[in-house]
């Protein structure tokens, strides 16, 4: 390869890693808010409402409500791994976008096995906290369903 062929190459790869950056800083921000607000509105909506429904006394159905509290904490988690995600991908790629690759074939990116794993963990941990916390929705619907008062006291 001639050494402007590389310039080209690695400049290109260079401004690719540094654009990842910029989409992974903000896909982080992004998903994390939505997905905590949207999960958290869901599962507390549901409690003060279900809460509030009760005109005094205990209501039969308050064991069910433990579903949408477990909601709110997985709805956190999910996007807690998330924004852990996101953070391991940026560092993986400021790593990656060296200035000095520009010059020097030695400093191409390299597979850095630690900062993949840690991303596909997170990632994984977000996926699956998210599922449940939808889970725990519909399983506090069915739980609070199944409770519900046949008849007003």
């Amino acid at each position: 390869m001639s050494v402007d062929d590389y310039k080209q190459q690695s400049t290109l790869v260079y401004n690719r890693m540094v654009e990842s950056i910029r989409f992974c800083a903000t896909a982080q921000s992004e998903y994390g808010k939505w997905l905590v607000n949207t999960l958290w509105l869901m599962h507390s909506g549901a409690l003060v409402g279900l809460l509030f429904r009760s005109p005094g006394g205990r209501p039969e159905y308050l064991g069910s409500l433990w579903w949408f509290v477990i909601g709110i904490a997985l709805a956190f988690g999910a996007g807690f791994a998330a924004w852990w995600n996101f953070t391991f991908a940026t560092d993986l790629y400021s790593k990656w976008a060296k200035v000095s690759m520009l010059t020097n074939p030695a400093d191409q990116p390299t597979e850095d096995p630690v900062q993949s794993l840690k991303i596909k963990i997170t990632m994984w941990i977000a996926v699956v906290a998210g599922v449940l916390s939808l889970c725990c929705l519909l399983g506090g619907a069915a739980a609070v369903y199944c409770n519900w008062p046949s008849s007003p006291k």
